[in-house]
C-alpha cells in the first residue's frame, strides 16, 4: 500500500498530528458532556447529602450521567471512522479512566498515607482480583479485534 493510499478509517483522522488524541476529542459533544458531569455531580451530591452514599457511588452516578454523551460520540466515531477506529476510542477512555483509578489508589496510599485497606480509589467496588481479571479479558480481546480490523 502506497503511503497516500490509506484504509477509510484512517482517511479522516491521520490528518490530526496526533491521530489518538483526535479519537479523545469530544468535537460537538463537549458542551453536552459538561452539562452531563454536572448533572452527575449535582445528583451524587445530594444523594451524598441525604443518604451518605460511599465514594464508589459518587463515582458510578457521574460516569452513568455521562455514558449517554458518550455513546453518541461512539456513534459517531462509527459513522465517520468505522467500527475498528471506534473501538480504539472506546478502548482509550476506558483504559485511561482506569490509569485514573491507580493513580487516586496511588495518591490515596503514597501521599495521603491512607492504609492499603482504605486506598480503594474511585470505584472500590470494582478493587478487587476478578474484576481485573475480566478487564484484563476485555483489554486483550479488543485489541484482537482492532489488529484484526487493520490497526497496527
Amino acid at each position: 500500500m502506497s503511503s497516500d493510499v490509506r484504509p477509510r478509517y484512517l482517511a479522516g483522522i491521520v490528518r490530526h498530528p496526533l491521530p489518538a488524541v483526535a479519537l479523545l476529542q469530544p468535537g460537538r459533544w463537549a458542551f453536552p458532556a459538561a452539562v452531563a458531569f454536572a448533572i452527575g455531580l449535582a445528583v451524587s451530591s445530594v444523594a451524598y447529602a441525604l443518604f451518605r452514599i460511599p465514594t464508589w457511588a459518587i463515582t458510578v452516578i457521574v460516569l452513568l450521567a455521562l455514558l449517554p454523551v458518550g455513546v453518541l460520540k461512539w456513534r459517531e466515531d462509527r459513522r465517520r471512522y468505522g467500527t475498528v477506529v471506534m473501538l480504539l476510542s472506546v478502548i482509550l477512555i476506558t483504559q485511561g479512566l482506569h490509569t485514573v483509578e491507580h493513580i487516586v489508589q496511588w495518591v490515596q496510599y503514597y501521599i495521603l498515607m491512607m492504609p492499603a485497606r482504605q486506598s480503594t480509589g474511585l470505584v472500590s467496588a470494582a478493587n478487587s482480583e476478578w474484576v481485573h481479571f475480566v478487564w484484563n479479558w476485555w483489554v486483550l480481546l479488543v485489541v484482537a479485534v482492532l489488529v484484526r480490523g487493520g490497526m497496527r
